[in-house]
């Protein structure tokens, strides 16, 4: 992720959950390097939850989430992802998510 200028919140554990912030095309590219790792060690099934566009000329000066990827503990990890999905408008994707 940090190679492709993501920042955003990965939470460890059950659930385990990524949010990540950065243009359409490294998001994009953080996709597809999950979906190789998944093939690559056989992990569990992922679903991707939700997506919010904002069409902006400069990501960094307008950014929801941190600008690094950081790691979020179990119980209050869930709790702050709450709370960021919901001023985001994707806490409906998160409950979609959280429940299957």
């Amino acid at each position: 992720a940090s190679k492709l200028s993501l920042g955003g919140y990965v939470k460890i554990g059950k659930p385990g959950l990524i949010l990540v912030e950065g243009n359409d095309v490294d998001c994009d590219h953080f996709l597809e390097a999950l979906v190789q790792s998944k093939k690559i060690f056989h992990t569990s099934t992922f679903k991707i939850g939700g997506r919010a566009v904002r069409n902006v000329s400069d990501i960094d000066s307008c950014r929801c989430l941190p600008r690094k990827m950081e790691q979020l503990e179990s119980k209050s990890g869930m709790d702050e992802l709450n709370s960021v999905c919901k001023k985001l408008g994707l806490l409906e994707a998160l409950g979609d998510i959280i429940s299957h």
